[in-house]
């Protein structure tokens, strides 16, 4: 959490000791930083930034979901189609890099923009538009094939060949050449995007729970 590179921490006699490259005849170990730190991070977030009243902070923070609340009309954002028909929106407040890598100040818009590199991975795709004007589409929406989203293959994830028993790249209907046939656990990314799509949607619930959302979040008076 700390730093401008990442690093691997092992525990010593006194405390952590963290470093770049890690210790020869070690293996680094999953950290699990993922949804049972993120929700209390925003739980705990919205609880007590109130205190100090910084509405900058909440503003980057601000998620609305189509349907459940108007749109927000701005034309500086982010958005979020997922496959199921789900559509969050985020304001931008402009880009920064982070361990190499471009990446959108606003709290809210980076979720989403992590969402949407998983998304393109799990999914058929079509681009959306460039507001930003990088040359690159700011976020992408997944394909109807025959009425229903396409599940992209990945050679990654390797299947027991009913003939030999042995381990082999992809399967009849999901393979390099014809992906009808791809579920959602035949695709690493669309497995990672099922669970981090619950980012989003609990930061949007709390921030309408807490009475911090923007009046267009229905229900608020």
């Amino acid at each position: 959490w700390t730093g401008t590179d990442v690093t691997t921490c092992f525990t010593n006699r006194d405390a952590l000791s963290c470093q770049t490259t890690p210790p020869a005849d070690t293996a680094v170990v999953d950290p699990q930083v993922g949804w049972e730190q993120q929700k209390f991070l925003i739980a705990y977030t919205l609880m007590y930034l109130p205190e100090n009243e910084q509405q900058q902070w909440l503003n980057q923070m601000g998620l609305w979901e189509l349907g459940a609340d108007s749109d927000p009309g701005f034309q500086n954002r982010l958005e979020l189609h997922l496959a199921d028909g789900r559509t969050f929106i985020a304001k931008t407040f402009g880009t920064e890099e982070v361990l190499g890598k471009r990446v959108q100040k606003g709290v809210g818009a980076r979720m989403l923009q992590y969402a949407n590199e998983l998304l393109e991975r799990a999914y058929v795709t079509d681009a959306g538009p460039d507001k930003d004007g990088d040359g690159k589409p700011d976020w992408v929406v997944p394909r109807l094939v025959n009425g229903n989203v396409q599940v992209k293959f990945d050679p990654s994830i390797q299947t027991i060949s009913v003939a030999t028993g042995g381990l082999v790249m992809g399967r009849p209907g999901c393979d390099a050449t014809d992906s009808s046939q791809c579920t959602c656990s035949s695709n690493k990314a669309c497995l990672e995007l099922a669970r981090y799509q619950e980012v989003p949607f609990f930061m949007r619930q709390a921030l309408r729970d807490y009475g911090l959302a923007d009046p267009t979040m229905r229900g608020l008076h």
